[in-house]
């Protein structure tokens, strides 16, 4: 591997550590009430639940 390409990795890193993973996590918080609220009341059929796109 090249200088570059191990600039590159280390770049890569840095970034998914500052910026991907609080984003994820972010999301997750969002997502999980909708989920637990799907959980406790499971159907056959999905398309009766309705969740918003945007909390």
């Amino acid at each position: 591997m090249s200088r570059r390409g191990i600039a590159n990795a280390s770049s890569l890193s840095a970034f998914a550590a500052t910026v991907v993973t609080p984003v994820m996590c972010a999301v997750a918080r969002i997502m999980l009430p909708h989920v637990q609220t799907l959980l406790a009341h499971p159907t056959r059929d999905a398309s009766k639940h309705s969740l918003p796109l945007y909390a």
